[in-house]
Order: C-alpha cells, then sequence, then structure tokens
C-alpha cells in the first residue's frame, strides 16, 4: 500500500527534527545520511537529492523494516512532497530562535 499523504510543508515535521517514530533502523540510517548531504550541500538540486534518496533508501522487502513503505513514484505529489520535506528538516537549526 502507498503511503499516507504528507502534510504540507508547515504542518510536518519540524526543522528542528531530533526522532522519527515508527521508522525503522535501516530508514532512519538513511534518512541521517540523506539529512547530513543536505546539510553540506544546501543547493542541493531535486534531481540530485531524489538521486540521494534513492541511492540510500533500503531496497527490498528484507531490507525494509516492518512499518516501512518503498519510496513514492518519482515526479509524483507524494515524490515532491517527500523531497520538501527532508530539505525542511535538514536546514540548520537557528541559533538565535526567539520564542523557541
Amino acid at each position: 500500500p502507498l503511503p499516507q499523504k504528507f502534510g504540507t510543508l508547515y504542518e510536518c515535521c519540524s526543522a528542528e527534527t531530533i526522532s522519527f517514530h515508527y521508522v525503522e533502523h535501516s530508514e532512519t540510517a538513511a534518512l541521517y545520511r540523506i539529512m547530513e548531504d543536505v546539510k553540506s550541500n544546501p543547493g542541493i538540486s531535486d534531481a540530485q537529492l531524489g538521486g540521494l534518496v534513492k541511492e540510500s533508501w533500503p531496497k527490498g522487502f528484507r531490507n525494509l523494516g516492518g512499518y516501512s513503505h518503498g519510496l513514492p513514484t518519482e515526479k509524483t505529489e507524494q515524490w515532491d512532497g517527500m523531497l520538501t520535506i527532508i530539505r525542511r528538516i535538514s536546514q540548520p537549526m537557528e541559533k538565535n530562535c526567539a520564542g523557541c
């Protein structure tokens, strides 16, 4: 089954994300790698980010956890939403965040 729809940019996933609930180890490791790559290269294009996600994401049923789904189909609303969320959670934290 396809994953549920992602929330819109500010309804989902803080730029100060610290954990992922119901995300198995292999996906957490992939997300961490992707986030670190985006943090070190914030100007990465969508094509490059998509390639990084496809390269990093676990493949096959044995490598995905019990709560896992494969990646959404490229060039769909879900794919674009996923890339947007990855960019959001990969932003550097503000040092002088009023109200944090």
